[in-house]
């Protein structure tokens, strides 16, 4: 009962906001847009409140999503999931609904990629990456900052492939850091393919060096490759 009252409660605020949305209203209070307005009255970040939009009108056109939803049969993290392909293929919404009804959340994106790598049309798979390659980024309030970075999986095949040989081929230390984490050496080559600035390398006044950004003219296939979060590419 707690789970079927968590969900349609969810339900009914997504499809409400998206039914404020056409009204439009929204724009005589002076916001930028919808979700601007919605992330100022809800205390919550504008990239959530556009996913909420984005989940909110596409239920609007899938009667089986939206009952599985409603009925507790499918997570808001899996609707959210199951609407990035299933807008897409209406046709077989009542087959990707069983999908995700079977899979467990943390292995539906991975199973809706393979579904969608056997359906999607070549113009449907050009319109998705137009549609949902994006980069934003925003400042954390330890000061820390956090990239969020959608892409085509053969473009963040190449991005994985040059930060992990520049990781490789790197023979600086940090004395006062001989151990860095795995996590931390991927961060700062990053950085440095992106900026040419030796993070590694600072001068005494805390001025970052300058080093050459790493070229990869090899292509990396990669099978099984669980930590990036990409399974065969």
């Amino acid at each position: 009962d707690s789970a079927r009252r968590l969900h349609e409660s969810r339900y009914l605020l997504i499809t409400s906001l998206a039914a404020y949305d056409h009204t439009g209203h929204w724009a005589f209070t002076g916001a930028r847009t919808c979700a601007h307005w919605l992330a100022n009255r809800l205390g919550i970040l504008v990239g959530t409140a556009r996913e909420w939009l984005r989940i909110g009108h596409a239920l609007e056109s899938l009667p089986l999503v939206a009952a599985a939803m409603t009925d507790a049969r499918l997570s808001y993290c899996a609707v959210r999931s199951l609407t990035r392909v299933v807008v897409d293929h209406t046709d077989h919404e009542e087959e990707l609904v069983a999908l995700a009804e079977r899979t467990a959340a943390g292995d539906l994106s991975r199973a809706l990629a393979g579904w969608a790598l056997g359906h999607d049309s070549d113009d449907q798979r050009d319109e998705r990456d137009r549609r949902d390659t994006h980069l934003s980024a925003r400042i954390e309030p330890d000061g820390m900052g956090t990239i969020h970075l959608r892409l085509p999986a053969i473009e963040l095949s190449r991005i994985q492939a040059a930060v992990d040989a520049r990781v490789m081929q790197s023979t600086r230390s940090n004395p006062e850091h001989p151990n860095p984490s795995l996590g931390y050496q991927r961060a700062m080559a990053l950085v440095e393919l992106t900026t040419g600035a030796n993070s590694r390398n600072r001068t005494a006044d805390g001025a970052a060096g300058r080093s050459a950004a790493i070229k990869v003219d090899t292509e990396i296939i990669v099978h099984g490759y669980e930590e990036w979060g990409v399974e065969a590419v």
